[in-house]
C-alpha cells in the first residue's frame, strides 16, 4: 500500500499517538491513584476500585497493543513471535507510514520480551476481541503490564518522526 505524505503524517501525529495513549491509560490512572491497594482506599471510593473506567481501559489497551504490534510488522504463529505482513489491503504497517522501514527486528528482543508479546497477541485474539472458552493463565495475565510497556517503548523508539509531544505516558 502506498500512503500519501498527508496520510503518513496523520498516522505519525494522530493515529499512533492515540493508540499509545490508550495503551497506557490504565497505567497512567493507576500511577496517579493515591491508594495503591484496596485496603488503603477510602471507604467512599472502594466501589470504584474495579471501576467502570479501569477495566474497559485495560481491555482496549490489550487490543491496541495487538494493533501496534501488527503495525510494527510482528505477529503470532503457532505461539511464536514472527514477522507479520497483513494480507488485508487496507491495513497500515510501519513500512506504509515510513517507506523503507523494516519490521521491528526480532533479534533485539530477549526470550521473555518475545513471550510477553506472544501473550498479548494470544489474549487480545482470544479473550479481549472475541468471546471464547480459552482464557489467559495467571502467568499470561501477569505478563500484560510489562508487555504493554514494552510495546510502548518499541513504538516510541523505533517509529521515526513520531509526534511524542502529545503522549500522556512518559517512561
Amino acid at each position: 500500500m502506498t500512503l500519501t505524505s498527508q496520510q503518513q503524517l496523520k498516522y505519525l501525529n494522530e493515529e499512533i499517538p492515540y493508540r499509545l495513549n490508550s495503551l497506557m491509560a490504565w497505567d497512567l490512572y493507576f500511577s496517579r491513584r493515591r491508594a495503591k491497594t484496596y485496603e488503603q482506599e477510602s471507604e467512599n471510593k472502594k466501589c470504584y476500585w474495579e471501576s467502570e473506567f479501569l477495566q474497559p481501559a485495560f481491555e482496549i489497551s490489550i487490543v491496541f497493543a495487538r494493533s501496534l504490534i501488527h503495525f510494527m510488522g510482528l505477529g503470532l504463529k503457532e505461539n511464536k513471535l514472527v514477522n507479520f505482513y497483513s494480507n488485508k489491503e487496507d491495513d497500515v504497517q510501519i513500512w506504509d507510514v515510513i517507506p523503507g522501514k523494516q519490521a521491528y527486528p526480532l533479534s533485539i528482543l530477549n526470550s521473555i520480551e518475545k513471550q510477553n508479546l506472544c501473550n498479548i497477541l494470544k489474549i487480545a485474539n482470544k479473550s479481549s476481541a472475541h468471546l471464547t472458552l480459552n482464557f489467559a493463565t495467571d502467568e499470561e495475565f501477569a505478563s500484560l503490564i510489562p508487555g504493554r510497556r514494552l510495546v510502548f517503548r518499541m513504538v516510541t523508539e523505533y517509529v521515526d518522526n513520531l509526534n511524542k509531544s502529545c503522549l500522556w505516558w512518559i517512561e
